[in-house]
């Protein structure tokens, strides 16, 4: 019984230790992930790297900026009548 106990405790100390090297690898909303927001991520099998969490989800930050490009004008006809965007 007393060996059982020692293996459990070693096993969660070497995971929070784990947990709390993984968390130098992840980024989440510009800084440094924090053990629970590292065990978040490797929960739901993310990689280490930048990441945004809100509540609309989880998405990796661009390394690019976005750009604007203007959109093609769409046009389509409703009884016989032109309208486009």
């Amino acid at each position: 019984m007393k060996s059982a106990l020692a293996i459990a405790a070693a096993t969660l100390a070497l995971g929070i230790a784990g947990n709390a090297a993984q968390a130098q690898t992840y980024y989440v909303n510009g800084h440094t992930a924090s053990p629970a927001e590292a065990q978040h991520l490797v929960a739901r099998g993310m990689q280490p790297g930048h990441w945004v969490v809100n509540g609309f989800g989880i998405t990796a930050v661009s390394s690019t900026p976005a750009i604007a490009r203007p959109r093609a004008r769409t046009c389509w006809y409703v009884l016989d009548e032109k309208l486009c965007d």
